[in-house]
């Protein structure tokens, strides 16, 4: 309930850029999907730019139209990814296209090749 309450706290200030830092993390996986589904509608009619910071790559698939994929030793961008996938974005069909496999694949490579350095 307190992050629901923390989002729409931030929304009812209709900010131009909005900050999403693990907005979902301490929820059960009902309750994230639930969330994750009224953000979507929201951030749909009422489109903001964005800065969601997330270790879950499917919600960053699933939010983004762009990834930026940090490394580690030192600090730094990997790659800037591109998702073009069409909006509005339904959960399900998103998820179990061959765009959104093709680049949770590529994503989970980038982050294989940073966690061997």
């Amino acid at each position: 309930m307190q992050q629901r309450v923390g989002i729409a706290r931030a929304l009812a200030l209709d900010p131009d850029i909005l900050l999403m830092d693990e907005p979902f993390g301490a929820l059960d996986a009902i309750t994230r999907e639930k969330l994750q589904r009224d953000i979507a509608k929201i951030l749909g009619s009422q489109p903001k730019t964005t800065l969601f910071v997330t270790h879950n790559m499917d919600e960053a698939i699933y939010f983004s139209d762009r990834i930026l994929v940090f490394g580690t030793k030192p600090g730094r961008i990997v790659e800037d990814v591109t998702v073009s996938l069409d909006r509005p974005r339904q959960a399900d069909l998103v998820r179990a296209s061959r765009e959104f496999a093709k680049l949770r694949e590529h994503l989970w490579s980038l982050l294989s090749r940073e966690m061997q350095k």
